[in-house]
């Protein structure tokens, strides 16, 4: 019987060839073993490659020498391309760019980011000053969706929207959220106090009219900051119009250096900067999701609550806010007493509250306070020079004016521009403050300042320009001016936090005696005494605080401790034990010479008497026997 054949077991599969990986050294080793004489199978053998790879790499001999002069890694296996000077300061630019373009709710389309990466590049080819280290590039750039796609991943921009075409306002919606607004506050049982609404806004909050002096030393004079440096303020309040919520600020500085030794908790705003540790030269003074979190669960639900509380209300609110960028959906559930709902798209300019009168108003206040601040400053004794006091315009100065604008906003305005998402809450409204009688006040001011030929429109075209697109120059300027501040806080970020500020027994002493010289005054000018006994009173019980601090503070420099007790016994026994211990060492004996002469006179007395009884025991050394 045949036997049948045996069945041989299938062949295995044959494995992949492992990719071997060569370090730039290698190649740099390659490339000088052909140069002294070595053909690339000479090579290939030492060190154990192919024929093949070393011919690829001897065709980049070229390249690989020109990234081996420079700061790439010997050790690095992969070669990434470098890019252009000018691409990069490009893209940072058109990414500032976007970004402001979000906060302003303005839609973009691909075309428009096109356009303006393409102006940008433009222009920073020609300010860049070409040399023989630094060449002007030759390469061409023309915003391809390719280069869109990549650039939306370098600059990790996952909140832009962007839309077929640019959208305009949508009347549709906005007619139609007013009904569906009634419904969620039937629904949820809110009254005018609960319901609420926030918004961000961009402030440039160094800038004057363009025909003042200080405008055209922006231009030309250094020392000056950008005229478009800006910030971001949230500003918020309730339907009620009895709430202004605390606003939050958002600069592109954490640590500014005129707010050195100042704690952020004593600012009138919730300063903010989102700076990622990680990377230090990407601060921007935009509302981020992270930010805005930060202002909801840190700030506003506590508020509420507490809101709520004092008014016998049920802690729930309803906070109304558009669907910019840096509101996510997920907000929606971060606080329990806080119901979230989005306004329409497109819909901010026509209904938002804050965005029909409220920031405005504020701007304009804003304004007002800052020409007065500036005549203020250049009217006393000594007073400063329009361009002296522009230079030391700084932020905490723009943080005083803040203060003093946003309380100034009536509770009138506050419910009043809820006319149109909720007209039955309105109460006793006549109107916003004209514009043009505000205008005229400040035109006014402002010619007092100096600047004769502002005029209304001058003032208008600047509180419109708050909210005006960046040019290409605008960018590149701050820029600039966002480089010195980061330097500023790299100098900052190492500084031990300011110490609390503590009364000291000279500090109330000298309180006591200026109410003492307050009270003699009043005495001595006053003809009613029975005034001046009335007030004399009501000073004593109310400063008796100060004289309880003063005997406290007193006792406690007087009284001295348990340790400063053992320190002098600890002195007076060593001393005592030098004085009775005769030495008996020669070189002890030889060495006390010195230290006598070296004693001061004050002390000669014990120490003439311990150096006699130590040599007379030395010279007579019978007498120990």
């Amino acid at each position: 019987m045949a036997k049948r054949p045996a069945i041989s077991p299938p062949a295995a599969a044959p494995t992949p060839k492992k990719r071997k990986r060569v370090s730039l050294a290698v190649k740099l080793d390659i490339i000088k073993r052909n140069e002294s004489g070595q053909g690339p199978s000479e090579i290939g053998r030492a060190l154990g490659l192919s024929a093949s790879t070393v011919g690829t790499i001897l065709k980049n001999a070229p390249r690989l020498k020109e990234v081996g002069e420079s700061v790439t890694p010997t050790t690095a296996t992969k070669l990434s391309r470098s890019r252009d000077c000018v691409m990069e300061n490009m893209e940072r630019l058109l990414s500032t760019w976007i970004e402001d373009c979000n906060q302003r709710n303005m839609p973009l389309c691909l075309k428009l980011i096109q356009e303006k990466a393409l102006s940008l590049w433009k222009d920073l080819q020609e300010k860049q000053q070409p040399s023989e280290d630094t060449p002007q590039a030759a390469e061409s750039f023309n915003a391809s969706r390719g280069w869109f796609n990549r650039f939306k991943k370098r600059a990790n921009l996952h909140n832009i929207k962007v839309t077929g075409e640019a959208a305009s306002a949508d009347l549709v919606a906005a007619n139609a959220y007013p009904a569906q607004l009634q419904d969620i506050i039937e629904k949820g049982g809110y009254s005018a106090k609960q319901v609420f609404n926030i918004d961000e806004t961009g402030l440039c909050w160094k800038r004057m009219p363009s025909r003042t002096y200080i405008a055209q030393e922006e231009k030309t004079a250094p020392g000056f900051k950008a005229a478009k440096d800006r910030l971001t303020l949230l500003l918020g309040g309730n339907a009620e119009g009895d709430v202004k919520l605390k606003p939050m600020l958002i600069y592109q500085s954490e640590n500014p250096r005129a707010l050195k030794g100042i704690a952020k908790n004593q600012l009138p705003v919730i300063w903010r900067c989102n700076k990622k540790k990680e990377n230090k030269s990407r601060s921007k003074a935009w509302m981020t999701s992270y930010l805005f979190e930060d202002y909801v669960k840190g700030y506003f639900s506590n508020y509420a609550k507490k809101y709520c509380e004092e008014n016998n209300l049920r802690n729930k609110v309803l906070l109304l806010v558009d669907n910019a960028p840096g509101h996510p959906e997920i907000c929606k559930d971060w606080c329990e007493n806080v119901e979230v709902q989005f306004l329409h798209p497109n819909t901010t300019s026509l209904i938002q509250p804050m965005d029909q009168g409220v920031i405005a108003t504020f701007k304009a206040y804003y304004l007002r306070r800052t020409i007065q601040q500036l005549i203020k400053e250049t009217d006393r004794d000594n007073k400063l020079s329009v361009q002296q006091y522009w230079k030391n315009f700084n932020i905490k100065k723009c943080l005083d004016n803040i203060r003093d604008a946003w309380e100034e906003v009536s509770p009138s305005t506050m419910n009043g521009v809820w006319k149109k998402i909720w007209p039955e809450c309105i109460y006793g409204f006549k109107g916003f403050p004209q514009q043009s009688i505000l205008t005229k006040e400040i035109v006014m001011l402002a010619q007092q300042a100096g600047f004769e030929e502002v005029d209304e429109n001058d003032v208008t075209e600047l509180l419109e320009s708050h909210n005006e697109e960046l040019t290409n120059e605008d960018l590149i300027e701050l820029e600039q001016e966002r480089a010195h501040e980061d330097d500023d806080d790299d100098d900052q970020e190492e500084s031990v936090p300011p110490k609390p500020k503590q009364l000291t027994l000279k500090g109330v002493r000298r309180i006591l005696d200026l109410l003492g010289q307050a009270t003699a005054a009043m005495a001595e000018e006053d003809p009613n005494q029975d005034r001046v006994e009335t007030i004399n009173e009501n000073i004593s019980k109310n400063i008796s605080c100060y004289n309880e601090i003063e005997r406290n503070l007193k006792q406690q420099a007087t009284q001295p401790s348990i340790l400063a007790f053992f320190q002098k016994k600890n002195a007076a026994t060593t001393n005592t034990g030098t004085a009775a211990s005769p030495s008996t060492s020669t070189t002890t004996t030889a060495a006390s010479p010195s230290t006598t002469d070296s004693t001061s006179s004050e002390g000669m007395d014990s120490s003439d008497e311990a150096g006699s009884d130590c040599s007379e025991e030395v010279d007579n050394p019978a007498s120990n026997n």
